[in-house]
């Protein structure tokens, strides 16, 4: 990553001393560049990341050993803004100044996957709720069955029984599902659900599970008919 190095005096004054090649690259300063620096990294700094510059400081006067923030910048000459975690480490000096090491770490790929993976992550649920399905995440050494509550509060006895192959089945690395009946209230109608375990491909030793429940009360009905 790219390093920065200012002195502080403890107040809102700071001197840039050095910048290293690899923070030039970053923001596509010219190598040769000497003057004006610090005004050219405040022109890239993003406009909602501003806030950054004031956290710093304040956590800085606060005492703090280490501060930390994630901003993104434009390199001079693009479009498309970076993501740079930055983490401020101050130095104190006998003279009573303080060295301000700053050590920049661009992590554009890493905010990028993340916001991929949310984005994938909503458009799931969306198709999931829209097809009246539950889906849950399942930690395979921690919890005995996995699924939601509701799934677990009212089954039959007998189908106990399938749940707990379907257990084994997973710490095993085997994907599997089953399908289990509600107890029903007097009078009432049965009521059925299918529980489907689905588990990471490639994964000898699994720790966590993906679990889909669906109503499958009028697929049954239609088998008792026939």
């Amino acid at each position: 990553g790219g390093i920065l190095v200012y002195e502080w005096k403890g107040t809102g004054e700071y001197k840039l001393l050095l910048v290293s090649p690899v923070a030039k690259e970053m923001f596509n300063i010219p190598e040769k560049t000497s003057d004006g620096i610090d005004e050219i990294l405040q022109h890239c700094l993003h406009p909602d990341d501003s806030w950054c510059h004031r956290y710093l400081s304040r956590r800085l006067m606060a005492g703090a050993e280490t501060a930390s923030c994630k901003c993104r910048f434009y390199p001079i000459g693009s479009q498309e803004c970076i993501w740079i975690k930055i983490r401020v480490r101050p130095v104190p000096k006998t003279s009573g100044k303080i060295l301000l090491y700053i050590s920049l770490t661009d992590i554009t790929a890493e905010q990028r996957n993340a916001q991929a993976l949310a984005e994938s992550q909503r458009a799931y649920r969306e198709v999931a709720d829209g097809a009246g399905l539950i889906v849950w995440h399942y930690n395979v050494p921690r919890k005995l069955y996995g699924g939601p509550e509701e799934f677990l509060q009212f089954i039959q006895p007998e189908c106990w029984q399938d749940l707990r192959q379907l257990h084994q089945n997973l710490r095993q690395g085997k994907s599997g599902r089953c399908d289990i009946q509600y107890i029903s209230e007097p009078g009432q109608p049965p009521h059925w659900a299918r529980l489907i375990y689905t588990l990471p491909a490639g994964v000898t030793n699994p720790t966590d599970a993906y679990g889909v429940g669906m109503n499958i009360t009028a697929e049954k009905l239609r088998e008792e008919q026939y």
